[in-house]
């Protein structure tokens, strides 16, 4: 994963705190050969919501911008 952004904050605003929000974002990054697939298909991928280049006749990428919530209570 390619990470774009991340940031951490108290969920109560002070420090030191025992719970915390994050938050991130970036790009899920998955490649590829048609002559060895391992089992990974681009259809599947493509239903999903994966953006499919290929890069040589053989070799694709598969691309998603994802976004994520965290929060985490000590």
């Amino acid at each position: 994963m390619n990470i774009a952004n991340f940031s951490a904050i108290s969920t109560s605003g002070k420090y030191p705190t025992s719970s915390i929000s994050a938050v991130g974002s970036g790009t899920l990054e998955v490649k590829g050969s048609t002559a060895n697939n391992l089992g990974v298909n681009v259809d599947i991928l493509k239903s999903a919501g994966f953006n499919i280049s290929y890069t040589t006749t053989k070799e694709w990428v598969a691309r998603k911008f994802v976004t994520s919530t965290l929060s985490v209570d000590i």
